[in-house]
């Protein structure tokens, strides 16, 4: 049951409180209420209070003087008592309530001198190997500054300490006209370590979403780095450098499962960064129960002291390579998506329950990841697969082989890192310029195979397969470097080109390295009309020209880095050739 007061009675409560714990206003307050109820009952009955006790002094001055003040005098002399006594059962109080209490407890005079001290303070200065004359060394540098502000003063300050690795949050304070300061402090140790840990938990949580976001920012670039995936995950959950401390990791084992076995790597924390060690850990299921296999989509970690057995009988818990590369096994933390398995190795301090949060976090987006990096995979084997299968179809009807595509493709590749490309342009080129031919679908086949030379009208037929290869190939961005592949690969450099008549680098740079490279593997070519020259005799006509051919045609740095690899041009030739 609770009970309420209004505000009246609070204000009537907090009135006689004032009064009563000031002993010269007691007595002021109650003689003159007992003088008034004198004056009231002498009026009752006719007399006249103030001319009796005026008479009482004139006829016995002591006995007025007495009659006067003894009103005021008993109320005072009670409170003061009372205000004594009660002071004196605080104090008593206070002085079993230190010798109780777990916290450091001391006091203080106004100088900062300690005058008591309770026995929790006695254990930690023997703990400390320091003697009862070293007290003062328990508190905080700045102490004496504090007391000065609290003394004399019913106020109270804070401030934290950290002593022999312990945090020891302190109280000072001080009550109103007391010269004394009593002083608490507590091991705030685990406290403080919580808070950290937290806000380090919270730090995890900010960078992997950052990480996220940088991750799917390159998601239309074709494909994920599964390594690079991994390493910017386990780069969140270990630290580097200088900020290294027992909240981290010491080493994570990442595995994913394959055809019912688990494969994967350790990693580790180095001066360069997290690497990954070179030998692949393969654990089967079936036969072997080890650490990693724990916590299917569930928390789980473990601390050996906690265990009931020895820290030799821990180790046991975890394959031979790792305990092989890792040493001792402590503690660990590990979560098992079904997909992705991780256990993180702790040394120092006790894992914990947030520990394993902060684990299962980063293994959920590890599993979402490495399932989104296969999924893409596969459909860009797909795409691949149609892309070839397009570029083929179009050769149908020519008199190229497959193996043409092929080694357009190579060589674009090829001279595409000579000049230093970026990977992406590397990587697109090497699948787009088989593309290059796709709109001699729209050329009659007889043209196509016509052993001798074109009629006029004839090569206007033929020089119309540009246009239709870009036009086949449509405006997707996947297929944009195609497009212009097909449109441009015929364009010279000094404008003499078709179907557009560009010049120099108006004609996109993925054009004039496949046109290039066309008119290399056509000159190694057999054909009905001709045969195919060596690899000699090839360069010295696309470098000196034959009267079909003109080195001006050609874009002179594509055309330089196409000599600096003269001989990875010749072994791509000969590696395709039927």
């Amino acid at each position: 049951m609770t009970f309420k007061t209004n505000n009246n009675s609070s204000f009537f409560i907090t009135a006689l409180t004032a009064v009563f714990s000031r002993p010269p206003l007691a007595a002021l307050v109650v003689g003159t209420t007992i003088h008034l109820f004198s004056f009231l009952n002498s009026s009752m009955v006719g007399v006249n209070y103030l001319t009796e006790l005026i008479a009482s002094f004139e006829k016995q001055p002591l006995y007025g003087l007495g009659k006067l003040i003894i009103p005021f005098l008993v109320p005072g002399i009670v409170t003061l008592i009372g205000k004594m006594l009660s002071g004196h059962r605080q104090r008593e109080l206070m002085g079993h309530f230190p010798e109780m209490n777990p916290d450091l407890v001391l006091k203080l005079d106004q100088e900062g001198n300690v005058e008591y001290f309770n026995p929790s303070v006695r254990s930690q200065l023997t703990r400390l190997s320091l003697d009862e004359d070293a007290v003062q060394s328990l508190l905080p540098p700045n102490y004496t500054t504090h007391v000065e502000s609290v003394v004399c003063q019913d106020k109270k300050v804070q401030t934290s300490f950290s002593l022999e690795g312990v945090d020891i949050d302190y109280t000072f304070r001080g009550r109103e006209g007391v010269d004394s300061v009593f002083v608490s402090g507590h091991d705030s140790t685990k406290i403080h370590s919580l808070q950290r840990h937290l806000a380090e938990s919270q730090s995890q949580i900010n960078k992997m979403t950052d990480f996220l976001g940088a991750a799917f920012s390159d998601y239309e670039r074709g494909e994920f780095d599964l390594q690079d995936l991994h390493k910017g995950i386990l780069r969140i959950l270990m630290t580097s450098g200088k900020s290294k401390t027992d909240l981290f990791p010491t080493h994570v084992f990442l595995a994913e499962f394959d055809e019912g076995l688990l494969k994967g790597y350790i990693y580790c924390e180095t001066e360069e960064g997290i690497i990954r060690e070179p030998d692949e850990i393969i654990i089967d299921p079936r036969t072997e129960n080890y650490a990693i296999l724990q916590g299917v989509n569930e928390l789980t970690w473990a601390n050996w002291e906690d265990e009931g057995e020895t820290i030799e009988c821990f180790q046991e818990r975890f394959h031979p390579s790792v305990r092989e590369r890792i040493g001792t096994i402590e503690r660990f933390t590990t979560f098992n998506s079904g997909r992705i398995a991780l256990v993180a190795y702790y040394k120092g301090r006790k894992v914990t329950k947030l520990d394993a949060n902060v684990l299962k976090g980063l293994a959920v987006y590890a599993s979402g990841l490495h399932r989104i990096s296969h999924e893409q995979t596969n459909t860009e084997k797909a795409f691949i697969y149609t892309v070839n299968s397009l570029a083929r179809a179009s050769e149908a009807n020519d008199e190229d082989t497959g193996d043409h595509i092929v080694r357009i493709n190579e060589y674009s590749r090829a001279i595409a890192e000579a000049m230093g490309q970026s990977g992406e342009f590397i990587r697109t080129i090497h699948y787009s310029a088989q593309m290059h031919d796709v709109g001699k679908i729209h050329v009659n086949p007889d043209i196509l195979k016509k052993p001798g030379r074109l009629t006029d009208d004839e090569f206007t037929a033929m020089k119309s397969h540009p246009v239709y290869g870009a036009k086949i190939l449509g405006d997707s961005p996947r297929m944009a470097m195609a497009a212009e592949i097909a449109l441009g690969h015929h364009e010279k450099y000094n404008g003499k080109g078709y179907p557009n008549g560009l010049s120099g680098d108006d004609i996109p740079l993925s054009a004039r390295i496949v046109g290039v490279v066309d008119v290399y593997d056509a000159l190694r070519q057999e054909r009905v009309y001709k045969p195919g020259f060596s690899h000699e005799k090839t360069l010295k006509i696309i470098t000196e020209g034959d009267g079909r051919t003109d080195p001006n045609e050609f874009d002179p740095k594509v055309l330089e880095a196409f000599l600096s690899i003269e001989t990875e041009m010749a072994r791509i030739f000969d590696h395709y050739d039927g």
